[in-house]
């Protein structure tokens, strides 16, 4: 099924809408952040070649490298962070946020960390959210996984919509990097085909 806003009646989107206010609006949800917002930093960023060609104006400034003490500290961080506290949003379309101790560190979505069990059955290194790329007015665009052997970006979606995808085509144009797309028959696709062979599926 495809998810383009074209295809949305305006009865659905009013819908959408009420579903999502409603779950951000809640106590729960504004404590949660309130908690976050006080917690330092720890910024989680790569060296992409595309982030820092010259005169690119919009890469990002200060990075830290990647090196095993780093991925360490982010590792036990996320895990005292997100497994005493998930983000609590009920009925989620495509799961919850939080840690995950098989893969070892946090992800948003049941289908986030499948594909990251999935790459691991594979042996594929990935990086998680690794780049963040500034768009001006847009704003910024985080994908949700890097390959470096294939310098590839990969983004699922469970659902788009029309300022994502403005994201994701500004993110191509402007820093030139190479993203593919992983949506609900890609994803589908990947689960007929693994879910039987990794027990921590979810």
């Amino acid at each position: 099924m495809s998810f383009k806003g074209k295809r949305h009646t305006p009865e659905w989107k009013a819908r959408m809408s009420e579903i999502t206010r409603s779950r951000m609006s809640g106590p729960e949800v504004k404590e949660h952040y309130r908690k976050l917002a006080r917690r330092p930093r720890i910024w989680s960023s790569g060296s992409h070649p595309s982030m820092a060609r010259p005169g690119n104006k919009n890469a990002l400034g200060k990075r830290w490298k990647q090196t095993e003490e780093n991925r360490r500290r982010i590792s036990e961080r996320n895990r005292r962070l997100w497994a005493e506290e998930p983000v609590p949003f009920p009925g989620s379309g495509i799961g919850r946020s939080g840690y995950r101790e098989d893969i070892d560190h946090f992800v948003r979505s049941r289908w986030e960390a499948n594909l990251c069990r999935i790459f691991r059955l594979l042996n594929i290194e990935y990086r998680y959210e690794a780049f963040t790329f500034k768009l001006g007015q847009l704003g910024s665009y985080r994908p949700d996984f890097f390959l470096p052997h294939r310098n590839l970006f990969i983004e699922l979606k469970g659902y788009d919509s029309e300022l994502a995808a403005a994201k994701r085509k500004a993110s191509v144009r402007e820093y030139g990097i190479r993203l593919a797309v992983i949506k609900g028959k890609g994803y589908r696709r990947m689960e007929a085909r693994f879910k039987g062979q990794i027990p921590a599926w979810e």
